[in-house]
């Protein structure tokens, strides 16, 4: 795909213009726009009239002094307009001839710099005549996929503000305070145990029964009458939530957890389905052996 890209990508740039650039390295189309291509992504299609792309975009003076950087903020997105020739020799040139993932180096006259939809560049310096720009095309959505991408963050944002809710709902009614926060997760004690915590290289025993917030049974060892054996510290052995509350146990203590998604299966659940995103779980716990 990589190189199906480079291909797609150069003969367009070919077919704009394939003159010397006075800038050393660098070639230039036919419209004047100066460019050099850094790297090539693997996207498969040019942007459209209403696509919306997400860019990288860094300014500076042809001594390299930065004038103007998004590259540390969300701001890097412009809804594409009709590209007409009030746009040759600027930046909306280069985004209409890139594929998601590509990176280029330009040089641009200053006076082509400001047209829209790139006033936002709001300092030049009055005697700079060109610009250097170093310019990357992260994303590329058309109007339906960002639509879907949109739904999908308000469908996220409201499922975990719906996890806050519920769980302050639950804390209330159970009188559970700041005191028994620990780490992210609430750790009520019902037993203390004896001796000292366990901690990474230490095998333990668990026995515990999981649920949610609701009620609903999740599942548990004592069914079947087999404690869980893990070894802490070992990756991908316990929930985060999970690790953070055994570790503050003792030997034959009892306790409860409550882990929010976040210290539990966050905003993707489990793999099986059977946990939600942004679920919190509450397991109650006994520590049968440390060894």
């Amino acid at each position: 795909m990589r190189n199906v890209t480079f291909w797609f990508f150069a003969s367009i740039l070919f077919f704009y213009g394939c003159q010397y650039s006075k800038h050393v390295g660098y070639s230039i189309t036919k419209s004047g726009l100066h460019y050099r291509i850094n790297y090539i992504g693997d996207g498969d299609r040019n942007p459209e009239i209403g696509d919306y792309l997400h860019y990288n975009l860094v300014l500076s003076t042809p001594e390299d002094s930065i004038i103007f950087t998004n590259t540390n903020s969300a701001s890097g997105g412009v809804k594409l307009i009709k590209f007409n020739n009030s746009t040759k020799g600027a930046i909306q040139e280069a985004l209409y001839m890139m594929h998601q993932g590509d990176s280029v180096s330009l040089y641009i006259e200053t006076e082509n710099l400001l047209l829209e939809p790139f006033s936002f560049v709001k300092y030049i310096p009055k005697d700079l005549e060109t610009i250097k720009a170093e310019l990357r095309l992260t994303k590329l959505y058309s109007p339906k996929e960002l639509e879907d991408l949109e739904k999908k963050i308000a469908w996220k944002q409201d499922d975990e503000m719906n996890e806050q809710i519920q769980l302050k709902k639950f804390l209330e009614e159970h009188e559970i305070g700041e005191e028994y926060f620990v780490d992210g997760i609430y750790i009520i004690p019902h037993k203390e145990g004896k001796g000292e915590r366990p901690t990474s290289g230490n095998s333990v025993l668990i026995h515990y029964k999981a649920g949610f917030l609701d009620g609903t049974h999740l599942d548990d060892t004592y069914f079947l009458n087999k404690p869980l054996e893990v070894r802490l510290g070992d990756p991908d052995q316990l929930l985060p939530g999970f690790n953070i509350g055994v570790r503050q146990m003792k030997l034959g203590g009892h306790a409860t957890f409550i882990i929010p998604s976040l210290y539990a299966f966050g905003e993707k659940g489990s793999t099986n389905g059977t946990v939600k995103p942004f679920q919190t779980l509450i397991y109650e716990v006994e520590l049968v052996a440390i060894f």
